[in-house]
């Protein structure tokens, strides 16, 4: 791999946790308010339901 690759492989993994750490942020908003069930959160925010059930009881 070369250094170009590398970078932009770099960039790329970074931009998908940003997009991870906003997907949990805005499930977190939504479970505080708890105007949603688990299921609806999942279709807005794209994360499973075992990593909603996690989260919720971790709040």
């Amino acid at each position: 791999m070369g250094i170009k690759q590398g970078i932009e492989q770099g960039i790329e993994q970074g931009v998908e946790r940003g997009a991870k750490n906003t997907q949990i942020k805005i499930a977190i908003k939504m479970l505080v308010r708890n105007n949603q069930t688990l299921e609806e959160i999942s279709e807005i925010v794209g994360l499973d339901l075992d990593a909603l059930r996690e989260l919720k009881k971790n709040i």
